[in-house]
């Protein structure tokens, strides 16, 4: 029973909205909710094999996947494709009432059509349901009659189950519209999914707004290169200071020869060494102080919310260099490969991938690896190979 028949009774049909007091208010609220929510959970029930069978067909296209609808169905169409295209898949949205004055040419081989109708029979859509017909390009319909027009024309119906549209006189679209829109997001999400798509390549394309700030890296952020503070070992505290005062970050970063940090120098140390004799002909390295916390978190909001609590007052990123070399020889044959990997062996090296076909580097690439007592990576390889000889 409606929050209608509950205050009206059986007259509710030929009532207008304005017989509800304002105390009724929450009242047609949470109905409407409860309403929608029963809604959400028959249409999780109700998805089985033809909702596979669509994220399958959606999966493999190649070009875009073509969202439309009419009316409020075309209000959630628009979502959808905004969803789709913001998630990994690309997508647009297409106007029924345009497709037949030119906008068909926006829908074309490699593509796939999502149409939305709630009853099925929309009209404006005869020209993209039959465009899609004439060119063979996979067409879901979401409806919620699977013998309405759209549903038989489909090449998979997703079909929306029974539910009664929300409110005292149960006409305005509002339970279908929200299935309609749930559905969208379950088909874009596990589309993500499927093609592991990450933050990061979520963040790629939500540079802006509070979302793009969420997403963004220390690295987004951070001063970089010659604007950074930084002396080898060895130099001594005047020239330090020097540095340290010239970049007025509060602090003095110590990096060896290879760009490798040792440690860092802040104003609060500068204070409490200033009183030790002979302080500024002292070495940097026997004043530095020991590095800190490790971050283990790249992004930017986390590395705020670290140091607003009080754990620091700068962070410095740090790139993980290798410590060892790749030394590459490029081979005359398969078995000048092989002989150089059987004499490394022999000659104490370590077993780092046994001659072979490298398809990761192309068709005819044929290599060994070891390494050497100097932890070097070293690799013999063959470019001209054949895996048939």
């Amino acid at each position: 029973m409606t929050i209608g028949e509950d205050v009206l009774g059986s007259a509710v049909a030929g009532r207008t909205a304005n017989v509800f007091s304002p105390d009724d208010d929450l009242l047609i609220a949470r109905d409407v909710l409860a309403t929608e929510a029963a809604a959400l959970t028959a249409l999780g029930a109700s998805l089985g094999a033809p909702f596979r069978a669509a994220i399958d067909q959606l999966f493999a296209v190649a070009g875009r996947v073509v969202v439309t609808g009419i009316g409020k169905s075309g209000h959630v169409a628009r979502k959808i494709a905004a969803t789709l295209s913001s998630t990994g898949t690309p997508a647009l949205f297409v106007h029924p009432a345009e497709a037949s004055h030119g906008d068909l040419g926006m829908i074309i081989a490699g593509d796939a059509v999502i149409a939305l109708s709630n009853s099925g029979e929309a009209a404006e859509l005869a020209a993209i349901v039959g465009h899609a017909s004439r060119i063979g390009i996979p067409l879901l319909g979401i409806t919620s009659v699977a013998e309405s027009t759209l549903g038989l024309a489909a090449s998979i119906a997703l079909v929306l189950p029974p539910a009664p549209e929300a409110g005292p006189i149960g006409l305005a679209p509002t339970t279908s519209t929200t299935m309609q829109m749930a559905l969208g997001d379950a088909i874009a999400v596990a589309l993500l999914a499927r093609r592991g798509f990450s933050a990061r390549d979520f963040r790629n394309i939500h540079p802006g707004g509070k979302l793009g700030a969420r997403l963004k890296r220390v690295r987004d952020l951070m001063h970089s290169g010659a604007e950074m503070p930084v002396v080898a070992p060895g130099t001594t505290m005047d020239r330090a200071l020097i540095t340290m005062t010239a970049k007025p970050f509060g602090m003095l970063g110590i990096a060896d020869a290879q760009g490798r940090l040792q440690g860092v120098f802040t104003d609060g140390d500068l204070r409490r060494a200033i009183v030790v004799p002979g302080f500024m002909s002292h070495a940097i390295e026997e004043v530095l102080k020991p590095l800190g916390y490790k971050l283990k978190y790249e992004w930017a909001p986390y590395a705020a919310g670290f140091m607003e609590g009080g754990h620091a007052s700068f962070i410095i990123a740090v790139q993980k260099r290798p410590q060892a070399t790749h030394i590459a020889f490029r081979a005359r044959s398969k078995k000048a490969v092989q002989d150089f990997y059987a004499a490394a062996l022999k000659a104490g090296a370590k077993d780092n991938g046994a001659p072979g076909f490298r398809r990761d580097y192309g068709p005819n690439y044929y290599a060994a690896f070891v390494h050497d007592a100097d932890g070097n990576n070293v690799e013999a390889c063959y470019f001209g190979a054949r895996a048939s000889k």
